[in-house]
């Protein structure tokens, strides 16, 4: 592995198509539109009034959260006075961790969490939570940096960890199988053959355990279920052969389930959409998936703007959807636009320039 970080690709493409589906990342910033002008020309005065209005309203939440980061610290500080020599010394090392993660400095952060990983072990043990939440982190930065056998590793010592500390059906416990779930699926993408088909295998049967425990735990009608439904069936898509049927029928439900749930325009509902789009394409079901990309593409415009990487990596999809096609004027359209908003050399090639600009933003993002 190489020791930059930004030389490093993290690819969450399903195929050889160009697309990238999007995980589960974050929520943005929730949309609202601004209120309408009143008539007879005062439109100007209603617009200045809300733009007043979202001045204070920022100014309020940027105090309201300047108050609850101070009050953040002032438990914090709590917490650590209370806390024996070792244990202060490992609490600060997870902050540490988050705080390099958050910054993106994976080498860092392995650093940090395998010097983690000997205290916690030492001090707690190889059966405490502490311990498993220590792997869990760790294989989150070995899968970043593509070190895929130390990554598995550590997922499953979670696994481990946390099914014997608080059973097979807690929280914790279902996080780390779909994280382990997760890794072999991505450590798949880069292989062939039989490794690959093995790979995908196995992440087919953490997803299937997931799926139905959190069917047991949160019932059959809940957006993690919807959730789980669309990784599996991504797996499945992969997979191909006899269940490939099932794989579009799993999406599709996935993303119904979620969409049924959260409001018509929730961040989450934007990437179930784009992943769906994704399945739709992939079975020729081209101009139900053009519109499936425009309204992942609308949701999250308005949720977390135009320059966010989501964004830009639907309205990648959504370009080279409409290339598959054939509309190559309407796909380089959507290409210069986002070149405008990542920018690019005028010597480069603008659709090669634009892909590539893409991998870059996701290898930055860092993922769920």
């Amino acid at each position: 592995n190489s020791s930059s970080s930004s030389s490093r690709r993290r690819s969450d493409s399903g195929g050889t198509g160009g697309d990238w589906s999007c995980g589960q990342r974050r929520d943005g910033p929730a949309g609202g539109a601004s209120g309408a002008g009143g008539a007879g020309g005062a439109g100007g005065g209603g617009r200045f009034r809300d733009a007043v209005q979202r001045h204070d309203g920022a100014e309020l939440r940027a105090a309201n959260e300047a108050e609850r980061l101070k009050a953040a610290e002032a438990s914090r500080m709590q917490y650590m006075s209370g806390l024996s020599g070792v244990e202060a010394e490992i609490a600060a090392m997870q902050g540490e961790l988050r705080d390099l993660l958050a910054e993106n400095r994976l080498d860092e952060a392995l650093d940090v969490g395998e010097a983690l990983r000997h205290t916690v072990l030492s001090f707690f043990g190889e059966d405490h939570t502490v311990y498993a939440s220590t792997m869990n982190n760790l294989g989150m930065v070995n899968k970043q940096l593509f070190n895929w056998d130390q990554a598995i590793e550590a997922y499953s010592e979670a696994v481990r960890v946390y099914r014997k500390a608080v059973g097979p059906r807690h929280a914790n416990t279902l996080v780390a199988v779909e994280n382990h779930a997760h890794a072999y699926k991505a450590m798949a993408e880069q292989r062939k053959g039989i490794d690959r088909n093995m790979l995908l295998d196995n992440a087919r049967e953490l997803f299937e355990e997931v799926l139905a425990l959190k069917r047991e735990v949160l019932g059959a009608n809940n957006v993690q279920v919807g959730l789980t439904m669309q990784n599996l069936g991504a797996v499945l898509r992969a997979l191909g052969g006899e269940r490939a049927s099932e794989a579009t029928e799993m999406i599709e439900q996935g993303m119904q389930m979620v969409c049924d749930l959260l409001p018509a325009n929730h961040v989450v509902v934007g990437t179930c959409l784009n992943n769906y789009a994704l399945d739709l394409k992939r079975t020729g079901r081209f101009e139900e998936a053009e519109k499936a990309y425009l309204r992942a593409l609308e949701i999250r415009r308005e949720r977390l703007g135009k320059d966010h990487v989501d964004t830009l990596v639907t309205m990648h999809n959504l370009a080279e959807l409409l290339h598959t096609q054939g509309l190559e004027k309407r796909a380089a359209a959507i290409q210069s636009e986002i070149l405008a908003v990542v920018g690019y050399d005028e010597d480069e090639d603008g659709a090669a320039a634009e892909s590539e600009r893409i991998k870059e933003l996701i290898d930055k993002s860092k993922e769920q």
